[in-house]
């Protein structure tokens, strides 16, 4: 689309993004890094508003801890 209107006549003709049109990223993990579990927690408290400190990050313990903010 350009502008709003449709740039191509047919399906033939739509450039499909591939890998090749990325970036290449290299990423080597921390072996003393606690991994994605902060931010996981962090974007958790951002959704809802509730800090869990205990891992593992689950369904239902996003459910005690809304249930304990809500008495």
């Amino acid at each position: 689309m350009v502008d709003g209107h449709i740039s191509t006549a047919n399906l033939g003709e739509f450039k499909i993004p591939t890998s090749y049109g990325c970036p290449q990223v290299n990423h080597r993990p921390d072996r003393e890094s606690h991994g994605a579990a902060p931010f996981k927690d962090k974007a958790i408290a951002d959704a809802i508003g509730v800090r869990l400190f205990e891992l593992p990050l689950t369904a239902e313990k996003i459910y005690w801890a809304l249930k304990q903010t809500q008495d």
